[in-house]
């Protein structure tokens, strides 16, 4: 009867230590998924950020060559915003670091879920600012 109960202790140590580790798996690869994402998000936008300068030289051209205070207005505004998305990929890419390994799971997980959300806002302004850019080129195929 005794060793019933040690075998049944050491049955419930080695299944609570288990349950433990199977745990900490189940957050490690929910961090991993995370991390990949981010990472995903980032390669799929980083390659517009060349299309960006491209862009932006042509609007220049564009600028110059008219005199409608009202396209130059928009032209200023386009070429800020392709300013402000490549500093937003370029601040990001500087400042990311995969979190230390000592914090706690959930301040992992919310590094993550920040990164990802600058770097979704990043991509959607760059997205945006492409569009932008493109249509006052169309507009003006000319000039360039």
């Amino acid at each position: 009867m005794n060793r019933a109960i040690i075998y049944i202790g050491i049955l419930l140590t080695f299944l609570i230590t288990g349950c433990g580790a199977s745990k900490e798996q189940k957050q490690n690869r929910e961090l991993e998924k995370l991390a990949l994402e981010v990472m995903n998000i980032h390669d799929r936008s980083m390659p517009d950020h060349g299309k960006l300068f491209k862009l932006k030289k042509s609007l220049l051209a564009i600028y110059e060559s008219v005199s409608d205070t009202l396209v130059k207005k928009e032209i200023s505004s386009t070429i800020e915003d392709i300013d402000h998305a490549d500093r937003g990929m370029m601040d990001w890419m500087h400042h990311y670091t995969a979190p230390a390994d000592y914090l706690p799971f959930e301040e992992k997980k919310a590094y993550y879920l920040e990164q990802k959300k600058i770097i979704e806002d990043v991509e959607k302004l760059t997205t945006q600012t492409i569009e932008k850019a493109k249509q006052i080129i169309d507009a003006y195929p000319s000039v360039e």
